[in-house]
């Protein structure tokens, strides 16, 4: 296996530059994507097709966090829109809060599904494992830092995102 050079030094290099383009949005997609791929490696490394679901779900892990970036961006840009037509900002940083909630909802669905993994997939894998359970729970708590600026910002009558928010770092944290 060719280890990541050029790919991941052009990532961090992108983050590090000092544009007002966001950045944390891209290495928590990138974290997220990572995780996801070490348990599709463990299922597809164990022996049948017993894990086979439990990697189609990584898989669909993976390709929705590496697109993460972009959609949190664009969902950020139409609170400018909103700003400069008049519109509902206060809804606009709500629905821009929901995109990064949404990606950690699915890494605290990534750690249990890694975590639940390990009991049926081939013992060496299990450092890949464990070590996609405490990159999936770090993604998704920096995820739910970013949707709580975005809540902050939105201001207080979003109940229903703040509990949604309170329940996910719960899961999380567990």
């Amino acid at each position: 296996m060719r280890m990541p050079g050029p790919e991941l030094a052009a990532l961090a290099a992108a983050i590090a530059a000092p544009s007002p383009a966001p950045a944390a949005g891209a290495a928590i997609g990138a974290v997220a994507a990572l995780a996801a791929a070490l348990v599709e490696k463990a299922c597809a490394l164990t022996a049948g097709d017993a894990l086979e679901p439990q990697r189609t779900s990584a898989s669909a892990v993976r390709s929705l966090a590496l697109a993460f970036a972009e959609v949190d961006e664009a969902a950020f840009g139409e609170i400018g829109i909103a700003r400069r037509l008049g519109g509902d900002v206060a809804s606009a940083w709500a629905a821009a809060a929901r995109v990064p909630l949404d990606l950690a909802d699915t890494c605290a669905s990534l750690a249990e599904l890694a975590q639940a993994t390990i009991a049926h997939a081939n013992p060496n894998l299990r450092g890949e494992l464990e070590t996609a359970v405490s990159l999936a729970r770090a993604a998704g708590l920096a995820a739910t830092g970013l949707a709580s600026i975005d809540l902050d910002a939105a201001g207080a009558v979003f109940d229903d995102d703040r509990a949604r928010l309170a329940a996910t770092r719960a899961r999380l944290s567990a």
